[in-house]
């Protein structure tokens, strides 16, 4: 008899709770002797019930039938009232609801079932449980697909020390940024030895120098993004994950810290607002556009640690790097987590470069929704975005005109190769304005390969342009300049230091290879 893997053994403890029951899904084999495997690979007794209160709860409460809520759950209706009886749920409820009635108005028809219906992220998280009915609001225990080290160096090594981090359970799941050579305190030679030495002893092979660029956009050229897996880290810009249909979650150093020894973590599930963008996009429309516009029609009281789920057909128009970068870009805002639905675009980056098969999947019309929004993106203009304190915003034909003494493409955690695609279309056999300063900086080494190869970088220092490395550290210092300064990188107000009295306007890249032409405020339309 072949002995089952540890990992065969939690999966099966998960779906079916106790050893009996555990024993037959392995073909017959006796309760006593999964006890003993479970023992003898530490896996302790399983303490949780299969279906918590709240998930009875709202079953009962929507249906108000045995029947009808045991079929959302895939058990029989008297298994169902055994669990109704368990948590004390006995009187009928008091709200009648459509779904509790039973009416064959059309015997002929199939009446399709009255489903609860399941947000993204609860979808997600049913898939990666094996199990029915997540409900938002409740905390299961998860495994990780990847977990990313990128940030707060100082504090993680501390912690670390202080918890007495072991070793790292699944090392080959852990990627690694390390800090670089700047001149901030935790950019500092000591402290890159220190994340060294930490990563050699935990057997950390994955590591990414602060030279190839930003984090999110190595991670994706390297496929290591886990499909619609879960992906914790230390960084905020872990949620842009949600862009491939990844639930991404940022925890604190001492948290990550103990995922890392024991390979698990128990979140909640979040609460879900749902954002569906309809309407066909301008060809000058970009996803900075599209965060400009959303961010003055959203109420941001309802942000705050809600989970953004985007759908829709503007998402299906949009490519993968449109779509991190208006990830990216929500990431820096209060919200609980960013997701995209998974689309056929999704589906043909997972099959071509993880070589991995995975289902379409978006939130159910029913399923219960904080807030549903739906805007219609088909007249929208090129934006003009200023940064806090003002948050102003008008559209490219108010602003035109105005003058800029800089303009900068790329930096912050923007670059990518469409940016340079399009600014160099734009700036082709033209010339940057001789008082403006163009700054180009790439996202990452192998977007500025891959830029140098399609001649995009030719024809940009051909115009004019200023090149800056890769995924530039200190990129702050491209702001202190006098004078307006138009630029591609989204800026809010945890960079208080740059907001000083001159104008600092946000635009999409093709605005802004457009106005480093004349030197003021110009319609991309005009060139595209």
């Amino acid at each position: 008899m072949k002995i089952p893997k540890k990992k065969e053994l939690l999966r099966l403890q998960v779906k079916y709770r106790t050893d009996k029951k555990m024993g037959e899904a392995l073909g017959g084999v006796p309760a006593h002797l999964v006890a003993y495997w479970r023992k003898k690979k530490k896996i302790p007794d399983c303490d949780l019930p299969k279906y918590s209160q709240k998930q009875v709860k709202v079953l009962w409460e929507t249906y108000g039938s045995d029947k009808q809520a045991a079929a959302q759950l895939g058990i029989t209706p008297a298994a169902f009232y055994k669990w109704r009886q368990k948590y004390g749920i006995k009187e009928r409820p008091r709200q009648l609801k459509l779904s509790h009635l039973q009416l064959n108005l059309f015997p002929e028809s199939a009446l399709l079932s009255a489903g609860l219906g399941q947000t993204l992220i609860e979808k997600l998280a049913s898939r990666k449980l094996e199990r029915k009915g997540v409900l938002s609001g409740e905390i299961y225990e998860l495994e990780p697909g990847l977990i990313i080290l990128s940030s707060d160096w100082d504090k993680l090594l501390a912690d670390s020390q202080a918890l007495g981090l072991k070793r790292v359970k699944r090392p080959d799941r852990v990627w690694a940024k390390l800090p670089g050579w700047g001149s901030a305190p935790n950019g500092s030679f000591q402290l890159l030895q220190s994340a060294q030495e930490f990563l050699r002893k935990n057997q950390v092979k994955n590591i990414i120098s602060a030279k190839e660029g930003y984090c999110l956009q190595v991670l994706w050229e390297k496929s290591a993004l886990p499909p619609l897996g879960l992906v914790l880290g230390t960084d905020k810009t872990v949620t842009a994950t949600g862009f491939l249909g990844c639930w991404g979650k940022r925890l604190e150093s001492s948290e990550i810290i103990q995922v890392l020894e024991s390979g698990k973590v128990k979140l909640e599930i979040p609460a879900t607002v749902k954002i569906t963008m309809q309407g066909k996009l301008n060809p000058a429309i970009f996803a900075s556009d599209i965060y400009s516009y959303l961010t003055h029609q959203i109420d941001t009281l309802l942000l705050p640690d809600r989970l953004l789920e985007f759908s829709g057909e503007v998402v299906s128009s949009l490519s993968l790097p449109q779509r991190m970068a208006l990830a990216l870009m929500w990431a820096q805002t209060p919200v609980g987590g960013i997701i995209f639905s998974v689309d056929q675009t999704t589906r043909k980056y997972y099959l071509s470069r993880a070589k991995k098969s995975v289902p379409l999947l978006e939130g159910d019309e029913q399923a219960a929704y904080v807030e549903k929004l739906e805007f219609d993106l088909s007249h929208l203009e090129p934006q003009v975005s200023s940064g806090p304190p003002a948050g102003r915003l008008v559209s490219v034909r108010q602003q035109k005109k105005k003058h800029v003494s800089k303009i900068v493409l790329g930096a912050g955690l923007h670059g990518r190769l469409e940016e340079l695609e399009v600014a160099a279309r734009v700036l082709s056999k033209r010339k940057v304005h001789p008082e403006i300063q163009l700054v180009v900086v790439p996202g990452s080494r192998q977007v500025m390969l891959s830029a140098l190869r399609k001649g995009y970088l030719r024809t940009l220092l051909e115009a004019g342009a200023i090149l800056c490395d890769p995924g530039l550290e200190n990129w702050e210092e491209l702001f202190f300049t006098p004078g307006p300064v138009l630029t591609t990188c989204f800026l809010n107000s945890n960079h208080p230091e740059i907001f000083q009295p001159q104008d600092l306007l946000f635009v999409n890249p093709a605005t802004a290879a457009a106005s480093a032409l004349k030197g003021e405020i110009t319609d991309p339309r005009d060139y595209l």
